[in-house]
């Protein structure tokens, strides 16, 4: 699950922090002389954990005064360890775009915070060049990209767009700058 919030830049955090983490298991202990050690520890009698908690903001209220601080929370699925988040979804590999000849090798793996189309954006310094749909996305599956696409030749960049039933753009998931294949040792291009 990956949860999101606002960050207000004039908020009053508790200890100036937005997030705080907790953890348990093998910790440092001072005996009388100050001299420290690590308490022993094993995961059958205190099992590891860490948590993250979310700060709100302190607020001042007066009698019957409310304040409301919200967060949304997305469930994702992914098989390995996140390497970013954006606004649309999770990036567990990130994406690479590789030139083969008249098309582009893509690939990559990720969630998505939400459901709509899963689109390739080609595009070249600032402009669009042309789109395609690649599929229908969950959040509860995984998106896993290993594919070769139509591009149009002046392509430097692509984009990975997740737009939802309504066409609405719901962010980018990820990028990428075109890579050339190497030429195979020994030829050569006329």
């Amino acid at each position: 699950m990956i949860e999101q919030f606002t960050f207000e830049p004039s908020g009053n955090y508790p200890g100036k922090a937005t997030v705080i983490f907790y953890k348990n298991g093998p910790s440092v202990s001072f005996d009388k002389q100050g001299r420290a050690s690590i308490r022993p520890s094993t995961s059958d009698v205190t099992p590891y954990y860490m948590e993250a908690e979310i700060n709100s903001p302190i607020v001042k209220l007066v009698p019957n005064e409310s304040y409301a601080w919200d967060t949304t929370w997305y469930p994702i699925r992914i098989d390995t360890a996140p390497q970013s988040v954006s606004e649309s979804g999770v990036v567990s590999q990130r994406l690479t775009a590789t030139r083969h000849a008249n098309s582009l090798a893509i690939s990559g793996s990720f969630s998505s915070f939400g459901s709509g189309s899963l689109v390739a954006v080609f595009m070249t310094r600032g402009a669009e060049l042309d789109r395609r749909v690649l599929r229908q996305v969950r959040p509860e599956e995984s998106i896993v990209l290993d594919e070769s696409l139509p591009a149009p030749s002046n392509t430097k960049r692509v984009l990975l767009k997740l737009l939802d039933q309504s066409v609405a753009d719901l962010g980018t998931l990820d990028q990428a700058n075109i890579q050339t294949q190497a030429q195979p040792t020994g030829s050569s291009t006329k």
